[in-house]
């Protein structure tokens, strides 16, 4: 995990697959942990705006979450993960899945709708849509690890 930008494991193609816009493509600051980083992106200017949001994160297990409120364990590409809200967000307009990639290393995938609900929307339906971006994201990952 040393060394991968999260802004290079997402594609154009997994962006409109997602229906996620381009703008804003940006390194976050981080506020997990000291050593994880993330990139977003999103179409400010429609509503509700939905975002994406990658992390790559070296140091903290995915089982550090599993107590979490709604917590679902799961898999992304043959890799434990879990399923979970992303806090601050109705349940409805959030999911984050978290993909235990190597001990204590995860890579984060996190979609939000803010400013209203996607048409349709659910937990389980953002949580649909994360893990089609978590596969995308371990799929570029394990390309250029492999």
């Amino acid at each position: 995990m040393d060394g991968i930008d999260p802004c290079t494991l997402v594609t154009s193609g997994l962006l409109a697959e997602l229906g996620v816009g381009t703008e804003q493509r940006r390194r976050k600051p981080n506020t997990v942990q000291t050593s994880a980083s993330s990139c977003e992106w999103s179409d400010t200017s429609a509503r509700p705006i939905l975002t994406l949001e990658v992390w790559v994160v070296p140091d903290r297990p995915v089982t550090d979450y599993i107590a979490e409120e709604g917590a679902e364990v799961t898999t992304v590409a043959g890799f434990p993960a879990l399923d979970s809200e992303s806090g601050g967000f109705d349940p409805d307009e959030a999911c984050m899945v978290r993909v235990d990639v190597a001990a204590g290393q995860g890579i984060w995938a996190g979609l939000t709708s803010e400013y209203g609900k996607l048409p349709g929307a659910s937990h389980e339906l953002m949580c649909r849509k994360a893990h089609v971006a978590a596969e995308g994201v371990m799929r570029a990952l394990l390309a250029r690890t492999g």
